[in-house]
């Protein structure tokens, strides 16, 4: 247990928080409840302690690591420990914040049939066994309400709701089962019959939504791909795909990369920090990073590079355009002029 949590929280240390009512829980019950009726646990007075220690040190070493390391390199922002990144108390009374909550869950994560399944398994009644589900649910909650900001934005947030959600699926799924025991009709066959009307209304979203990129993200592997095969491995390059990094990692090479939308930028640094500050321009970003050494620009969106009509005409009037592909473009940023 302290490897597998030592392990979670080196993967996202946001792990700790979903993860510790759970844990306290499962000390209360198996330590210090036993402790207060004076069992004897012998060499089990300090295994709460020991234990959160030992899985916390490696994630602590890490971070300090990385601190040094980003502090070496010029990279460190103290804007990631800023509560007000991660918590808005305002959400906590807005009811868009709990509309689009549900509404993850609806479209993303369990679906309206799981959450059918979901409310029918949080109804029943636990037994004293499986309690810690309560506090694992509890768990999950208090990290919703915590990440508030990010679990309303990002739907991979709403990840480590998905194994305790499941647990109480399988609890409501049993009770409909067992609702079936006093039927006429034979229950085998309604089972074969309630699965097969579950597949035919799951087939048609499945085959439209799952294991596919986001439309606009379509082009994203292929531009990467071409961008590596036009550069050289130690080349700097600039990649513009939103306002993230992806076509950089699909590119597998090291640069910047910035968004194009300015003012989609500005809400969403007043929503993360409550304020409005001023960004510098595509433009001014672009000739920033040429100075520093970028080689080639590539863009995954063209509808997105035309939207910004300034950095558009800048971008064909002052670089050569290097490929030009229906849904990408690369440009050649040490030559410039056409």
């Amino acid at each position: 247990s302290c490897f597998f949590l030592a392990w979670a929280a080196l993967i996202k240390v946001v792990a700790v928080v979903f993860l510790l009512l759970p844990i306290i829980y499962i000390f209360y019950e198996t330590v210090i409840k036993k402790q207060k009726q004076k069992q004897k646990l012998t060499g089990t007075k300090f295994l709460p302690a020991i234990y959160l220690l030992a899985a916390l040190i490696p994630s602590a070493l890490w971070y300090l690591h990385s601190l040094e390391v980003s502090t070496r390199l010029g990279t460190f922002s103290s804007t990631a420990f800023n509560l007000s990144i991660w918590f808005g108390p305002e959400n906590l009374i807005s009811p868009k914040y709990y509309s689009t909550m549900f509404g993850v869950e609806y479209n993303l994560v369990i679906l309206p049939i799981g959450i059918i399944l979901f409310l029918i398994g949080l109804a029943s009644k636990l037994t004293r066994n499986q309690s810690m589900a309560y506090w694992w649910l509890a768990g999950v909650a208090v990290y919703f309400l915590f990440f508030n900001k990010h679990s309303m934005t990002h739907e991979y947030y709403h990840l480590p709701f998905l194994p305790i959600a499941s647990i109480f699926i399988g609890i409501g799924a049993k009770r409909v089962i067992d609702s079936f025991n006093n039927l006429i009709i034979p229950k085998n066959l309604l089972l074969f019959a309630c699965f097969l009307l579950l597949v035919l209304l799951m087939l048609p979203p499945t085959l439209s939504r799952a294991y596919k990129p986001i439309e606009r993200f379509v082009a994203v592997p292929e531009a990467g791909e071409a961008l590596a095969r036009v550069s050289d491995p130690e080349d700097l390059v600039i990649g513009i795909m939103d306002s993230g990094p992806t076509l950089i990692y699909y590119s597998d090479r090291v640069g910047w990369h910035f968004g194009l939308d300015r003012e989609r930028q500005l809400d969403e640094e007043k929503f993360y920090t409550g304020k409005r500050k001023q960004i510098s321009s595509p433009i001014v970003d672009l000739d920033n990073y040429v100075k520093q050494g970028a080689k080639y620009l590539a863009i995954a969106n063209v509808d997105q590079f035309k939207s910004n009509q300034s950095f558009y005409i800048h971008v064909l009037n002052n670089y050569r355009l290097l490929v030009n592909n229906q849904n990408f473009l690369i440009f050649d940023l040490a030559d410039r002029g056409i």
